[in-house]
């Protein structure tokens, strides 16, 4: 039923129930009757809640009015007085009529063509929905609700009768089996439409979505037995209980966040771009998330303080972080739903029942139910990077990650930026964290990229022509330009995910038609409406900017130890392997779809493999994994020899116990770095595209997949990837920053560092000052 969403509003005091009847005797000569009756006074009523309830959507559901209007009289007034109402009072809401029998034949065939609500009478509605419980597979599922007053309308003496559609429990009575969902559904229609506790409600579905949901959508994968599932009622609703616990934890969070922010007020004024010094998309995030400034603007080299909306963690990485956390004696999070931390680093199906595995597991758990972490991605599910971005990322949003990799979220606009794991500890427990304002270097993007190649192709081009730890180091790095209608969102997560290896602290892309078309698929509300797409000023400063003219790009490698010493891939042609690696974070979904299709190239090429050598392949997670099944490329990788991992980090750190180069071997892969012992003790890493590598695989040797790439089925690759042209409409509306200030009285008092700067420490001491040292952005943190 995925995709589908249809709420049925149905009057429920009218109609051939409540008309004149007469039973059948030997008096009327065993004739029976049923009349249906409608007042158009009656039909405007559910018109107009109809039309309210559509309305608290934005944009407003679409509505589609049942009748029988070719042959009953009832239902050509209801459709011509649908038609007024809707037409007076409510033109924004969608309107379509249909009639009953075809209607019943979507719900069918095609239920989300039926998306929205469905608006009708009583018999109607009472058939319809029954079909729907069928189509659902279970009745006890769906819940029901009888209003006498417009949806959140609170009036004394109206009540409201709120029950599951299915009240019998039939065959499963006293077996422990039944399914409460209909009646828990039923509690949230009461919270949201006869209480107002909207955010309560809200809770309780993504508590509900949650513990339905497969793994692969970090769900609980909990089901009764009706609906495909083996759980008894009652650890059902344990673990609904525990999301709702979580989701309600969250609730509270976010009070006590803005409780904590009562003395910050945001500049309401600020309306142009020309009363402050003109700045690119990094600093504009920076300003729009800092606390206490006294214009409304940043400079690099000033030391600020910046609410923090989302931190990213591992197993592998929360144990060195966990340190901090004992010291400060385990405060709650500042937003236990802003907290993401994923079970990837050392975990592997075949090595987690190990000691050392366990216990880093065991750590991620107590702080899981400890703190309510509601973003916990179990064990190989998901990389921490992969599904973050792709679900969570928005733009403008500041995210900060123990890991350097975190920069893999700047792909979706937002400032994303690695710490050292002992840092990343206070704005998890504060929401803020200080550090020097970086220099920003600018990547800007032109020309059009060649087919067959993409965002890791780009990154190594970038790599090869500037080098590691040069213009970018330290810095933040921005990618601008009319170049990035050529990159896909996948391609920019490969290139913002090796922003490390280039030097940067940190990565962030230009928000644009495709970022927002992207986020616009998420099925969560909650991840899709908070972006802020800022745009640099055109005559924005940035410490060094170069023009990378994408029609320039080849197929490259870089040789061992080092990401940057980038050659073409013709130079090493012939070059014997030991192993080859298709996967970790940098390598995408559409990478590799693109690396199977090379391989079915080949296949059809009259290639084989090789009987020698290791080859894996590695998605991101398990969603990716379900889609490149789905579509016939994981078979092409195992026909090909390669063995399919669950998703992790593998060989590109190669510390799961398993997925280890060997000393001596040779390995090319698609990871993001290359350097000495990182896939292994002695081994050798050459990092190149996913394509490279499965054209690689075939002779165990280094081989241009350019041949290849030529007589790859471009409609079908065209087909499988997410697309990210056709589906964009229109530019996204861009904003300006909207920072917070401290009240004049504080600022007024604050001591600034000029007034203290001469005061020795326990002059300060006397005085109630404290004076720390603030986050600074030093050597690069590696995993």
């Amino acid at each position: 039923m995925e995709g589908v969403d249809i709420t049925f509003i149905r009057d429920l005091n009218s109609g051939v129930y409540y008309g004149k009847r007469e039973a059948a005797t030997s008096e009327n000569d065993y004739t029976a009757y049923d009349t249906t009756e409608y007042s158009k006074s009656h039909i405007e009523r559910i018109a107009r809640w109809a039309g309210h309830y559509a309305k608290l959507s934005n944009p407003p559901k679409p509505v589609h009015s049942i009748d029988k209007a070719n042959l009953m009289a009832t239902s050509k007034l209801w459709r011509a007085t649908v038609t007024e109402i809707f037409e007076k009072e409510f033109p924004e809401v969608p309107l379509q009529h249909m009639l009953v029998d075809y209607a019943a034949m979507v719900l069918s065939s095609t239920p989300d063509k039926l998306n929205g609500l469905i608006l009708t009478e009583n018999l109607f509605g009472d058939v319809l929905s029954d079909q729907a419980g069928a189509i659902v597979g279970s009745q006890d599922v769906l819940p029901s609700a009888g209003f006498s007053t417009i949806y959140r309308s609170i009036e004394k003496g109206q009540p409201a009768v709120f029950e599951p559609v299915n009240l019998k429990t039939g065959d499963v009575s006293g077996k422990g089996v039944v399914n409460p969902l209909g009646v828990i559904q039923s509690l949230a229609m009461m919270l949201d439409g006869s209480l107002k506790l909207v955010e309560e409600a809200k809770a309780l579905e993504s508590a509900i979505r949650k513990t339905l949901d497969p793994r692969e959508l970090i769900g609980s994968e909990t089901r009764t037995i009706d609906i495909g599932g083996e759980a008894t009622t009652a650890e059902f609703m344990r673990v609904l209980l525990e999301n709702f616990e979580f989701r309600l934890e969250a609730l509270q969070s976010i009070d006590l966040a803005t409780a904590s922010s009562l003395s910050q007020q945001p500049i309401s004024t600020l309306q142009y771009t020309e009363r402050r010094r003109p700045m690119g998309i990094v600093e504009k995030i920076l300003t729009h998330s800092a606390i206490g400034l006294q214009k409304a603007e940043i400079t690099p080299g000033d030391m600020i303080c910046v609410s923090v909306d989302y931190v990213v963690t591992s197993e592998l990485l929360w144990a060195g972080m966990e340190k901090t956390y004992d010291q400060m004696k385990r405060p709650r999070p500042h937003r236990n739903d802003r907290v993401w931390i994923a079970l990837d680093h050392t975990i592997d199906p075949r090595t987690k029942h190990q000691p050392y595995q366990q216990g880093l597991m065991a750590k991620a758990d107590r702080l899981r139910k400890e703190a309510k972490i509601v973003d916990y991605v179990p064990a190989n599910v998901s990389i921490m990077h992969t599904d973050f971005t792709r679900e969570r990322a928005q733009p403008g949003l500041v995210v900060v990650g123990s890991d350097s990799h975190t920069c893999s979220a700047g792909s979706m606009g937002a400032f994303a930026v690695g710490f050292g794991a002992a840092d990343v500890v206070v704005p998890m427990v504060t929401g803020e964290t200080w550090f020097r304002v970086p220099e920003i270097c600018n990547i800007h993007f032109v020309g059009t990229l060649p087919s067959g190649l993409g965002g890791k192709e780009v990154i190594l081009y970038i790599l090869g022509k500037l080098k590691r730890n040069t213009i970018a180091l330290h810095r933040a790095v921005e990618y601008t330009g009319p170049g990035l209608k050529e990159l896909s969102m996948d391609a920019r997560f490969a290139i913002a995910n090796m922003t490390t290896e280039f030097g940067g602290i940190g990565a962030c892309f230009e928000a644009d038609a495709i970022t927002a078309a992207w986020i616009a698929e998420r099925k969560d509300e909650q991840h899709k409406n908070r972006g802020m797409y800022f745009k640099p000023d055109p005559d924005a400063t940035y410490a060094v900017r170069e023009v990378i003219d994408l029609s320039l790009v080849t197929s490259t490698v870089a040789l061992f130890p080092n990401p940057d010493d980038v050659v073409p891939l013709s130079e090493k042609a012939g070059m014997a392997l030991d192993g080859c690696f298709v996967g970790a974070c940098t390598t995408t979904e559409e990478d590799l779809i693109l690396g199977a299709l090379v391989l079915e190239a080949g296949f059809k090429n009259g290639l084989a493999p090789v009987k020698h050598g290791q080859r894996r392949v590695t998605p991101g997670s398990l969603k990716i994994i379900r889609r490149l099944r789905e579509n016939g490329c994981l078979e092409l990788y195992e026909r090909a020899g390669f063995a399919v991992g669950a998703p992790g980090c593998s060989y590109c750190v190669g510390i799961n116990d398993v997925d280890v180069a060997g000393e001596g071997e040779t390995w090319l892969s698609s990871q993001n770095r290359n350097f000495q012992n990182r896939m292994g003790k002695g081994s050798f890493a050459y990092i190149t595209s996913a394509a490279a590598v499965a054209a690689s695989s075939f002779d165990m040797k280094v081989k241009d997949p350019s041949e290849l790439l030529r007589v790859v089925d471009q409609q079908k690759y065209k087909r499988l990837v997410k697309s990210w042209i056709n589906d964009i409409s229109v530019e996204p509306n861009t904003v300006e920053p909207n920072p917070k200030l401290l009240h004049a009285q504080e600022s007024g008092d604050a001591a600034t560092e000029d007034d203290t700067s001469s005061e020795s420490i326990e002059e300060m001491s006397r005085r109630g000052v404290i004076r720390s040292r603030v986050q600074r952005f030093e050597d690069n943190v590696d995993t």
